[in-house]
């Protein structure tokens, strides 16, 4: 599939989201995207737990949980909010894909799909992870947080542009 094909496909499943109202606008927050970064770190540390007593499912939850509060965050900065777990894969994917690597794009969407499998198949995904591939999902959940709280550093300081982000989240608004 081409770049312009996946933005198309995007914008349809994200127009599905706005019109079953799992897109909203509120007034940004300090507060609010201050609490979700808490939240992430407190996931991460959840996260570190259970990975050493080799919870697996819980591991996977806590990794994908820390991924979508700092994600919440990051929308939340902008007033956007989603709540809807497709739809904030969608929508991350859409508003931040010039400014995170495509890798982190593709690593939160499958952790999205990890979380659900170890939330309702975790027999199925603990004979798939071994102590090693564990060991990676904590390695990148919180390698992932910490490059979405420095991504929310740079756009606060100004050493990120916001113009094409503030356009994306506009053109939503009128969809």
């Amino acid at each position: 599939m081409g770049v312009a094909e996946r933005e198309s496909e995007i914008i349809k499943d994200l127009k599905w989201c706005r019109n079953h109202a799992h897109i909203k606008f509120v007034p940004p927050s300090a507060d609010i995207v201050k609490g979700n970064i808490a939240q992430a770190r407190e996931d991460l540390q959840a996260m570190n737990v259970m990975a050493k007593a080799n919870i697996v499912a819980w591991t996977i939850n806590s990794g994908y949980y820390a991924k979508y509060h700092v994600v919440s965050a990051l929308f939340d900065e902008f007033g956007v909010k989603c709540e809807n777990h497709a739809c904030v894969v969608k929508l991350f994917e859409y508003l931040f894909a010039d400014v995170v690597s495509q890798d982190d794009i593709d690593n939160f969407a499958l952790s999205k799909d990890e979380r659900i499998e170890a939330q309702y198949y975790s027999s199925a995904l603990k004979e798939d992870l071994n102590e090693a591939n564990l060991d990676d999902a904590v390695k990148q959940s919180r390698q992932f947080v910490f490059k979405m709280e420095k991504l929310l550093d740079e756009f606060r300081s100004g050493k990120q542009n916001t113009t094409a982000l503030k356009q994306k989240i506009d053109d939503i608004k009128i969809w």
